[in-house]
């Protein structure tokens, strides 16, 4: 903290003196500037704060020299390389850093030489990036590690905020190209997040902790909408950005007032299912509530396991399925004290000790899937699914060839869980989770048809077949067409943290099927109503709202009759006489909506990235993948697109679509 008491100023020019003497020093190999970064950057808010009293020493000129080289401003003097890596990290710990060192340059002339510098390099390292870099996707995900990876992207983008505030108006702000990409981002962020939380599925090696945007990235929002209006209608100040950051609370009074003056208004959040398969992850959103679902493929990884971080984390992404309410994560019954590791919501796991669920390895695990496929699609930007299956790895405790055919199918507040082929040779049970939520008071009720769990502890096993109503404490109904297994428990649970160095306790209500210890092609199917009618949950508990066409290991695929979309996920290849969709190629998700002018809305989608590099990371983009798709009937297309080519078989009709990055191709269909 700055007091304007200049005594201890010899104290300050001792330890960098000290610090330069050490290693600290200009041309110095010490290591990665980076990874200094984190523990330096103070320093150089320092040295800025007192460079009046450190010019009267006589040593501004040599420290600015050493602050310079330890910033990296030198490798802005060439406009960004496009290969280069670990861009969240050079914008968190340096970016700042840069700042100061350009403007502790000797003259005018060389401050405005480097900053300028700085200006053209910031822009173009705000551009989508190939592959797996490091950087912002061209779906809005930011990656680090290899991976999407929001614990990183919000100090990145709480920094660039910064920037875009000491620059506006000057010659050295971001240009308006690099200013849609952040804006891309930003809103991509504040989508796969509600209140300011995002799901534990996308939480790297953070769960539960660091899982929410900060303050300083809040304003990131305003500052970067006051750089300018980026939707064409010529306002002031960007009006979707200003909205975000009145949305997500932001505090700033400065920012408060200027939003008001511009006359921004809050920007609600838009409901509707996003795909993000740079991630692996969809966000389902309706009302205040989302859903954020999360798999893994040979391009994504699950987490990131560290041998002090997130030691329990292997399930986190293993088709989970987390709703997030509207007043955030932790009112929404999700905490880590007490949080049993094994138990994600939608996740079937091998329930297994603590010490056996750590981490396999002494250094970082960041698992990726044997299959390219998993990953999300949807449908008009409103409805989507979740495909997901595995094969466990031969690792240290565990179960190698457990395996599982997983699928979520969104279709407004009626949320639809399949699964199948579940197999693996455990002595410990198999389990997929329906929720685990924290109790406020151990009165907080559970109802199980006509068994009303009150109580506290209280344990519940449904041994018969046949249909079961069941609730939550946050205002969920799920209905099973069988609800043999089920199982329920209100109890106070016991876990370590997840770096292992402390456990804690909590009352929680969990809800779980139980397949048994080495299930054998086992299976499940349930309804999740989120927040209900009394109407609805009577209605849709007399007659389930959607049809299941196939569930087995080559295709899941669901109509939900009150939208009329049929989602068919496509495994290992679908074939029928009997829907609009023929013949479905393997790893391919469709989805389809008739229209009342009977001309039909469709989607083709495969999650897979295309990218045959394999490794950390790789500069490949992302390749083109054809997937055909054979109709029952005559059809073409209502109007001419790119990507989709329609071609008549006899009776039916091919359908040949290129995807790419992920994103679902959609296209109409009319009648011949």
């Amino acid at each position: 903290m700055y007091t304007g008491n200049t005594s201890n100023v010899p104290r300050v020019i001792d330890a960098i003196d000290h610090a330069i003497d050490q290693g600290f020093a200009y041309g110095s190999g010490w290591g990665t500037n980076h990874h200094y970064g984190y523990q330096v950057r103070d320093l150089y808010k320092g040295v800025w704060i007192l460079r009046k009293e450190i010019a009267k020493t006589g040593k501004l000129d040599e420290y600015a020299k050493v602050l310079t080289y330890w910033s990296g401003l030198q490798e802005a003097r060439m406009p960004f390389e496009q290969t280069r890596d670990g861009i969240l990290d050079a914008w968190h710990t340096l970016h700042n850093a840069k700042v100061i060192s350009a403007m502790l340059q000797p003259d005018d002339a060389q401050k405005y030489a480097a900053m300028k510098a700085l200006g053209v390099w910031t822009s173009g390292s705000l551009t989508y990036t190939d592959g797996t870099l490091g950087g912002v996707k061209v779906d809005g995900t930011s990656f680090h590690h290899g991976g999407h990876y929001p614990g990183y992207s919000v100090g990145a983008f709480g920094v660039l905020g910064d920037y875009c505030w000491f620059t506006k108006d000057t010659d050295f702000a971001i240009s308006e190209p690099a200013r849609r990409v952040f804006k891309h981002t930003l809103m991509t962020l504040r989508d796969y997040c509600n209140l300011r939380d995002w799901g534990v599925g996308v939480s790297g090696r953070h769960p539960f902790v660091n899982g929410a945007i900060p303050e300083k990235d809040v304003e990131a929002f305003a500052r970067l909408a006051m750089l300018g209006d980026l939707t064409g209608t010529g306002a002031e100040y960007d009006p979707e950005l200003g909205g975000a950051f009145l949305t997500l609370g932001g505090k700033d009074k400065g920012l408060l007032a200027a939003m008001k003056e511009a006359g921004i208004k809050p920007l609600p959040h838009k409901e509707g299912f996003r795909v993000y398969n740079y991630g692996g992850f969809g966000i389902h959103r309706r009302g205040d509530w989302m859903i954020c679902l999360k798999g893994y493929n040979s391009d994504v990884w699950s987490t990131e396991i560290y041998a002090a971080d997130n030691r329990y984390g292997r399930y986190i992404s293993y088709g989970s399925a987390q709703l997030i309410g509207g007043e955030g994560a932790l009112a929404s019954g999700y905490t880590q004290e007490g949080w049993d590791w094994n138990r994600y919501p939608g996740v079937t796991s091998i329930h297994l000790p603590f010490d056996l669920l750590e981490s396999p390895l002494p250094g970082t695990l960041m698992e990726r899937n044997d299959s390219r496929f998993p990953g999300v699609s949807s449908l008009e930007g409103m409805n989507g699914c979740l495909a997901f299956t595995y094969v466990e790895k031969d690792r240290k405790n565990f179960c190698a060839g457990a395996t599982a055919t997983k699928s979520v199918f969104c279709f407004d507040n009626r949320i639809v869980h399949i699964g199948t082929g579940i197999t693996n040779s455990s002595t410990y049970p198999t389990e997929t989770t329906i929720y685990q939520l924290k109790l406020d008071e151990k009165t907080d009720e559970v109802d199980i048809n006509d068994v009303y769990a009150e109580s506290f502890p209280f344990s519940y096993k449904h041994m018969q077949d046949g249909k079961v109503n069941l609730t939550d404490t946050k205002g969920n109904v799920y209905i099973f067409r069988n609800g043999y297994g089920l199982t329920v428990e209100k109890k106070s649970q016991t876990s370590p943290s997840d770096t292992k160095k402390k456990t804690a306790s909590n009352n929680f209500v969990t809800a779980f099927i139980d397949h048994g210890a080495a299930p054998q092609d086992a299976s499940y199917e349930y309804l999740m109503l989120v927040k209900p009618s009394s109407k609805e949950e009577g209605r849709y508990s007399k007659k389930l709202p959607y049809t299941v066409i196939q569930a087995d290991n080559s295709a899941h695929v669901v109509k939900d009759e009150v939208t009329g979309i049929t989602a068919y996920i496509s495994y290992k290849g679908y074939a029928s006489s009997a829907t609009l969709v023929a013949d479905s190629e393997p790893e391919t998700i469709v989805m389809e909506r008739t229209k009342d002018d009977g001309s039909v809305v469709m989607s083709i989608c495969t999650p897979d990235l295309g990218i045959t590099e394999k490794g950390y990371t790789t500069t490949q983009p992302s390749q083109p993948i054809v997937k055909t798709v054979i109709l029952n009937g005559r059809w073409s297309l209502s109007s001419p697109a790119d990507n989709v080519k329609v071609m008549q078989e006899g009776g039916n009709t091919a359908v040949v679509a290129t995807c790419v990055h992920g994103q679902p191709v959609e296209f109409k269909l009319t009648n011949n």
